[in-house]
């Protein structure tokens, strides 16, 4: 049903823009017959150069294909389970994507974001260092837990430095 929306979408979009552009042809050639001047809203477009060199493409195709060439190398080995620490990371974040999911549509979720986009940098700015300390006290916290995660698992590297930093923050907590 999504892709269904999702063309639905797309093809009312481009017949908007054919009705408006014969709606406009047809106003023109109106005006014609009844001798008023009218000037053709359109012309500017007809007369616009949409061609795409070859260097341009060229370069598009390159970065395309790299880009696609990372995703695909990057989601062979999660799905493969090459590192099963990355791959249970990476199906905790699609089930957690599903429940998003089901919560909320796409557009509904667009609209959260188009409000946050306008909303969180006003916060931000508001409050630098509040949020400063926040971010960082959080990436501590998901590092620490992220490490201590990680030993459980064989063959991961662990960043000793890191688990016994937090370990002592932890200690003068209690």
């Amino acid at each position: 049903l999504s892709i269904f929306s999702t063309i639905s979408i797309f093809a009312n979009v481009l017949l908007l823009g054919v009705l408006l552009g014969v709606g406009s042809k047809i106003y023109v050639h109106l005006m014609g017959m009844l001798k008023k001047p009218c000037k053709d809203p359109l012309a500017q477009l007809a007369v616009l150069d949409l061609t795409v060199t070859e260097d341009c493409i060229g370069d598009l195709v390159k970065s395309c294909v790299d880009g696609y060439n990372c995703v695909v190398s990057e989601g062979r080995r999660l799905v493969l389970g090459e590192n099963i620490y990355d791959s249970i990371k990476f199906g905790l974040v699609l089930y957690f994507l599903t429940i998003l999911g089901s919560i909320f549509n796409t557009l509904t979720l667009c609209a959260i974001i188009f409000v946050f986009s306008f909303i969180l940098p006003k916060v931000y700015y508001d409050n630098p260092d509040c949020i400063g300390e926040a971010v960082e006290k959080a990436r501590d916290q998901y590092v620490a837990l992220d490490s201590k995660l990680a030993a459980m698992f064989p063959g991961q590297k662990v960043e000793k430095e890191v688990v016994e930093k937090i370990e002592v923050e932890g200690e003068k907590e209690e």
